[in-house]
């Protein structure tokens, strides 16, 4: 698992030796909420990105100005978020050993798309394997299954999961300001977000 770009990566080798690639991405208004939520609960975070409060203010309007901007110096270069992030993945649409899996595509159908990842790997599954990955990766089953001696970062790392949480957060600005970068970044592919269920 890697939130790294493919030029991050030695793309060319996985793509020499077969290596299958999974890439999931999710609409980028709720990304911003859990990215928020995230950096905000891992202080570990905080101690190595400086200047900290300038990356992840706490005020949430001027964290989600800063993460569509593409100011969060997480997924990249200065100046390019989210949104260049699927952009530079996205690249590699036609290369027959990346899927791309949409989030929400796994919340609206998850059996559907657990199929498409299992025929995409070569590995078979029964209806019985598919009811029990369901059960296994729920929210609520990873959240009540995190070991007890896991890491404060393990214990958070699962929130809420849902879609559409970002209409509590974002202003009727703020979401047409996404939707305008959406359109810069992603408008000459054929990507569509879904942003509720």
């Amino acid at each position: 698992m890697t939130h790294l770009s493919p030029a991050c990566l030695n793309f060319d080798k996985f793509q020499r030796k077969g290596v299958k690639l999974i890439y999931i991405m999710r609409n980028p208004k709720d990304q911003v909420i859990s990215w928020y939520h995230f950096a905000h609960q891992h202080h570990f975070i905080q101690n190595k990105v400086e200047p900290w409060d300038q990356l992840c203010p706490e005020d949430f309007g001027k964290f989600i100005d800063i993460c569509i901007e593409g100011n969060q110096g997480y997924f990249g270069k200065q100046r390019e978020g989210y949104l260049e992030h699927v952009r530079y993945w996205y690249e590699h649409k036609d290369d027959p050993n990346i899927l791309f899996v949409m989030y929400e595509d796994l919340q609206r159908d998850f059996c559907k798309e657990v199929r498409k990842i299992s025929d995409f790997l070569e590995v078979p599954l029964s209806n019985a394997q598919v009811d029990q990955i369901m059960k296994n990766t729920s929210i609520q089953s990873m959240k009540k299954n995190v070991p007890d001696k896991a890491t404060d970062l393990a214990k958070s790392m699962v929130r809420k999961g849902n879609v559409g949480n970002w209409k509590d957060h974002f202003t009727t600005e703020q979401s047409q300001y996404c939707d305008d970068k959406v359109k810069r970044i992603l408008g000459n592919t054929d990507i569509q977000f879904t942003y509720e269920l």
